[in-house]
């Protein structure tokens, strides 16, 4: 929270909104290569959207941001008013009261953002509670994660380039109220920008080019690498839910991999994104278990506490960013359950 001082009026302003205030956005963005004097409908509008690609670039032309496990979020703000709208054009003003009041006290007349709406920090950033959130099922703070600023104070530039964009949307949010945050990225070194993204246990990142203009719809000006990879594996319990997940009756899934001809070794843990008809189907297939580990398991591997196990029963597949020195999943993500694959199977390969 930014810190206070009161007026001769007696009124009490945090002073970050009074140093912004102060701040001539439109003579700022004005600067930039390809802004010009434009008003911004109060609507929605078509993102830019990412294609597949490969690896990230490695050269200067390119920069690179963590993808962010959340709703894709536009806002626009006309005459001071902010309104919010999805990816795909659906209101959400009334549904994110307090992203709508952070971005008005911006103190900001006209706008026009791209970002993320996630509940979380980081990796830990959780679709599902989000989902939950919006639905009045759970009260969790939410984060407007911005990555693209597209009109600010009458000042259109969408057409300059991303970093210069980047660089005045950064500066818009340096003290702004915490519910608004910048979407930081790496420039040029795609090595790196994938080494932090796997050491930080995201599943991806979007490569933009550094200095291209904001292009509606697919663009291969932005790209989306996929980090993960994706293994099957055998449940063999499953630990207790905790205040978080408490309607669903369970937290996260006990995982094995077949050791030698009969034998089962303990390979870590596994979450996800559960939706009412995943949580029903693992819940009628999470029944009973012992505390006692029913697979082998490392001697260095920390006990979990709750957990219950039973003999491998069913077979899923899971995305993680491989395995940590211990022999376990890092960031292990339920990608699906596999109704049609036998645990026998795991051990045959077949």
């Amino acid at each position: 929270m930014a810190p206070a001082i009161i007026d001769i009026s007696g009124r009490i302003e945090p002073v970050a909104e009074i140093a912004r205030s102060k701040i001539d956005w439109a003579g700022l963005a004005s600067l930039l290569l390809g802004a010009k004097p434009a008003e911004w409908p109060a609507e929605a509008f078509e993102p830019q959207r990412a294609v597949a690609g490969p690896s990230p670039p490695n050269d200067g032309k390119w920069l690179h941001e963590l993808e962010w496990h959340g709703q894709r979020m536009l806002a626009v703000i006309a005459d001071g008013r902010a309104r919010l709208w999805s990816g795909d054009g659906a209101e959400w003003t009334a549904r994110v009261p307090g992203i709508v009041e952070a971005l008005e006290r911006l103190g900001l007349q006209s706008a026009a953002f791209d970002g993320e709406l996630i509940v979380g920090a980081g990796a830990e950033a959780d679709y599902a509670a989000l989902q939950a959130v919006l639905s009045g099922d759970r009260c969790e703070p939410l984060t407007y994660m911005l990555f693209d600023l597209l009109h600010i104070d009458g000042i259109a530039i969408e057409r300059a380039p991303l970093v210069d964009r980047k660089a005045v949307l950064e500066h818009l949010l340096r003290q702004a109220p915490r519910e608004l945050a910048y979407s930081s990225h790496i420039l040029g070194n795609g090595d790196i920008a994938r080494a932090v993204t796997v050491n930080q246990c995201f599943d991806g990142l979007i490569s933009k080019r550094a200095f291209a203009s904001y292009m509606r719809g697919c663009s291969p000006d932005w790209r989306k690498t996929r980090l993960l990879q994706s293994s099957q594996f055998a449940v063999v319990g499953y630990t207790p839910p905790g205040l978080r997940h408490a309607d669903r009756g369970f937290g996260s899934l006990l995982l094995a991999q077949p050791k030698g001809k009969a034998a089962w070794h303990y390979a870590g843990q596994a979450r996800g994104d559960f939706d009412s008809v995943l949580i029903a189907e693992l819940g009628s297939r999470l029944k009973g278990g012992t505390i006692k580990p029913t697979v082998t398991v490392n001697p260095d591997v920390r006990e979990i506490p709750g957990a219950l196990w039973f003999k491998p029963r069913f077979v899923v597949e899971i995305d993680s960013h491989g395995f940590d020195a211990s022999g376990l999943l890092r960031h292990g993500l339920l990608r699906l359950v596999c109704p049609n694959r036998s645990v026998a199977s795991l051990r045959s390969g077949k």
